[in-house]
């Protein structure tokens, strides 16, 4: 299955097809259930390798939302980037990740709002060098832990559905060398149930 499929899949999935586009007057934040699943696409410029490249991530989450904050389960599954290494090799990383976030949310109104994110995450580098002739020289797969920080503004579209821009930063202070942080931009849809 496709990168453009699976994405896809997960819009049509969270649209409501028989009230999204319905005229029906908004749903007031206090009558809305808690849960909430998101999905969308993100950038995904990942400065944590030797041959940096930005590539596109496929990034959803599942979550419950009180009044003022959220807690919810993060995950990004970036397409791999291959990029050229020397005269002689092709390196091709991912850095699948795993998040467990707080999000922030000061009351603002009940069609948009700022939201603050912070949390912990886990992130599966996924590594190989493979020479020119098609021989395998190197291959790793390795999982580091750092801190995201992060700004949404979830505005609602419809009673149920929200637009969300957002950005994250993914620090890793305990990485044994500079390169340090996978920055990822972009538009989800969020479903409130």
């Amino acid at each position: 299955m496709t990168t453009r499929t699976m994405a896809w899949m997960l819009v049509l999935g969270l649209l409501d097809s028989s009230a999204a586009f319905a005229e029906q007057p908004q749903t007031p934040a206090a009558a809305r259930s808690p849960f909430f699943a998101s999905g969308g696409v993100v950038a995904d410029a990942d400065g944590t390798w030797g041959n940096a490249a930005t590539s596109i991530a496929l990034t959803g989450s599942i979550g419950v939302k009180g009044r003022y904050a959220d807690l919810r389960f993060t995950f990004d599954v970036p397409k791999a980037a291959t990029v050229q290494c020397g005269s002689s090799c092709l390196e091709e990383h991912s850095s699948r990740s795993g998040s467990l976030l707080v999000g922030i949310h000061p009351g603002i109104s009940d069609g948009a709002s700022v939201a603050a994110l912070v949390g912990f995450t886990w992130a599966d580098h996924s590594w190989s060098q493979t020479r020119l002739n098609g021989a395998v020289r190197n291959d790793s797969d390795y999982t580091w832990q750092g801190f995201t920080f992060g700004l949404e503004v979830p505005i609602l579209v419809t009673r149920q559905l929200f637009l969300v821009p957002e950005t994250r930063i993914i620090c890793f202070p305990g990485a044994d060398y500079g390169r340090t942080a996978i920055m990822r931009l972009g538009v989800v849809l969020r479903r409130q149930f």
